[in-house]
Order: C-alpha cells, then structure tokens, then sequence
C-alpha cells in the first residue's frame, strides 16, 4: 500500500486531495516520463461530490496498480513507491479528462 496524495481535484474520487477509492491504476504501458502516465480511475467531478467508490472518505493508503513497465517502481504491476503522487496535467487549468492526469512519482528504471 502506499501513502498517495492527489492534487487532481477536478476528479469525483477526490477528497481532501486523498482518493476515496480502495485501489487506483496507473495506465502508461510504455511510459517514458511522467507525462506519459495516467491515472485510469480518474472519474469527471459532476457536482460538489459524486464519488464513484461510493464513499467521500480520503482514503490516506491504498494499492497502486501500475501499468509502466518503464518505472523503477513497479514491482510486478504494483507500485512499491511509499508515497505516490497524482497530478493534473491540464493546460488550461481544469482536469477533463483520465489523459490529463498524470503520475508524478514515476521514475525511469536505470539502464542495466
């Protein structure tokens, strides 16, 4: 489990800029940077909560699935990463969209 913070507030899965769901996926099988990240749960905020894991509890610890191959953090589809960090992306200052989101803790695996 790992300790995750999200600053992507525009997501109905966010409360107190912890996610409410039990588990989240980070998608970006071939990621080469954090910008090529995304968080697969990301769910558009409607109204003032609609949380999709039917709970508006920020849930400080939960499973990472991880889906970048490319990061030293993976550890056989689970990130081991203590803390992870979530993070909107958006240009134009409001989150749309799951490609909009990005997984700021990734970090490309050393060459061997």
């Amino acid at each position: 489990m790992s300790n995750l913070h999200c600053s992507v507030t525009d997501c109905a899965n966010n409360s107190q800029n912890f996610c409410c769901r039990p588990d989240i996926k980070v998608v970006g099988k071939c990621a080469c940077g954090c910008e090529q990240t995304s968080c697969n749960d990301f769910q558009k905020r409607q109204g003032a909560s609609n949380s999709t894991a039917g709970t508006s509890d920020p849930n400080e610890n939960l499973d990472v699935h991880c889906e970048a191959e490319n990061c030293s953090y993976n550890n056989r589809g689970y990130c081991d990463a203590s803390n992870v960090q979530m993070t909107s992306c958006s240009t134009h200052g409001c989150t749309d969209c799951k490609s909009e989101t990005a997984c700021f803790t990734f970090k490309m695996q050393q060459s061997r």
